[in-house]
């Protein structure tokens, strides 16, 4: 009787502990899809900025070029603005299809 009364509360133990284990783990990836989602949000927001300083600067290059007072700084600014563009695009679309 005593092997069966142990054995029981050996077994309802586990059950807690397991439960409580359960518990714990579940909020633990619950935070953690919480601070992915932050960092791919925060991630997006700093390639928007980005992008949207970049496209700024290439137009007001491109605008001084045209007016005809520029120099060669300018161009090469321009070719590498355009570059570092084509990269960025190349990885998020490498990125996204490994992802997928």
């Amino acid at each position: 009787m005593e092997t069966v009364v142990s054995a029981i509360v050996s077994i309802v133990s586990s059950l807690i502990i397991g439960c409580i284990m359960a518990f714990v783990v579940n909020r633990q990836a619950k935070r953690q899809e919480s601070r992915d989602q932050e960092r791919t949000e925060m991630i997006v927001s700093i390639l928007e900025t980005t992008n949207a300083s970049l496209s700024l600067s290439t137009t007001m290059a491109t605008e001084l070029r045209d007016i005809g007072k520029c120099n060669g700084k300018t161009e090469a600014a321009l070719e590498y603005a355009s570059t570092a563009k084509h990269k960025q695009e190349d990885r998020l679309r490498h990125n996204a299809a490994a992802n997928f």
